[in-house]
């Protein structure tokens, strides 16, 4: 569209053809505000309403919209109506909100997000849409932006569709939303959200058992420490590092056994195998052994009942080529460990394993 300079006009003072062009300029320069989404009758008036074209600029993008036309609207049945013409606030799209047959109407409300164009009154006997029925209302304050509603979200209060609004955080805040369910801390918030309260003391715990093995914590952890029964061995009287422990009671009262303990090296062993001269502390408890000495007759072998079970799990010990016993002329390939909490040692003579 041209554009033109705006002149005040006079047309007491100003010549006829000045005021006429400066009249023609002055419309030019109104007449893209000054029509925008202007409502009228149809060239040749029907039951729809036209508008005509205008845009709408989103506080980025400026958009023309082309002239539109309503749908079809119908005449009321019984009483008066009046009908509102309203353009989306985003899009400027037209759409007709029917009003309520009355002998007195009034408006419809507008819609949230609409922005008002006209009225149109509507008589039970009207048969085409005419400018004298038409009320134009334009207000396009908020056209392509502004806030028409603030709605409160989830875990929220408040909003509003005018005036100042406030959102506030719902109290108390639900366990979904990060809270606690609960006014204040204590057990009940503690509880809503699977902690414990620090003024239970453990109480709480679902599951004691579980969490003791959770933790690593054994037996001994729910017994007490004197008694009969199942109990926690106690101390009685004075003790001395370094000293051998003995049990003083059925009790399981433990007292300084007076005797030194001597440091032993040497190595646990609880399945068959073949095994170098030392020290080996063997465990039968899960079934008979058999350890298989070395073919050279050097060194020395000690055998201890590790688990006090040779009587029922056999220690069977095979000397690997050479024979063993206690002199010469009792001597045979293997040597048998059957009784219980017990223990020997083997040292390399010249031509067998002599046990000692």
């Amino acid at each position: 569209m041209a554009v033109s300079t705006f002149q005040q006009t006079d047309s007491a003072t100003q010549p006829l053809t000045a005021w006429a062009a400066d009249l023609d300029g002055n419309v030019m320069v109104l007449t893209r505000l000054g029509d925008m989404f202007a409502p009228h009758q149809q060239a040749t008036p029907n039951m729809t309403a036209a508008l005509d074209p205008g845009h709408v600029f989103n506080g980025t993008a400026l958009t023309e919209v082309a002239a539109q036309t309503t749908g079809t609207i119908t005449a009321p049945v019984s009483n008066p109506r009046i009908d509102r013409l309203v353009i989306n606030q985003f899009s400027g799209t037209i759409s007709v909100v029917t009003g309520t047959e009355a002998s007195s109407p009034t408006p419809p409300t507008i819609p949230t997000g609409s922005l008002p164009v006209a009225q149109i009154l509507l008589q039970t006997s009207t048969t085409t849409i005419t400018n004298n029925m038409i009320t134009d209302e334009r207000d396009f304050s908020l056209l392509g932006g502004g806030i028409t509603n603030v709605t409160a979200g989830t875990g929220l209060t408040g909003g509003g569709a005018s005036g100042s609004v406030t959102i506030s955080l719902s109290v108390p805040v639900s366990v979904a939303y990060g809270g606690t369910g609960a006014t204040s801390a204590g057990p009940t918030a503690a509880n809503n959200i699977g902690a414990l309260a620090s003024a239970n003391n453990l109480s709480d715990l679902s599951d004691a058992p579980t969490a003791r093995t959770n933790l690593g914590l054994g037996s001994a952890a729910t017994k007490n420490a004197s008694g009969s029964g199942p109990t926690v061995a106690s101390i009685s009287g004075a003790v001395a590092v370094g000293h051998l422990a003995i049990f003083a009671d059925t009790a399981g009262t433990l007292q300084d056994g007076g005797i030194p303990l001597i440091a032993l090296s040497g190595t646990y062993i609880n399945s068959s195998g073949n095994v170098s001269p030392g020290l080996y502390y063997v465990d039968t408890t899960s079934g008979p052994i058999t350890l298989t000495v070395s073919s050279t007759l050097a060194g020395g072998y000690t055998f201890v009942d590790a688990g006090n079970y040779w009587g029922v799990n056999n220690l069977t010990i095979n000397g690997n080529g050479n024979s063993i016993g206690n002199i010469p002329s009792n001597l045979a390939g293997t040597f048998l460990a059957n009784v219980s909490d017990y223990q020997f040692s083997m040292v390399a003579e010249a031509t067998y394993w002599r046990l000692v």
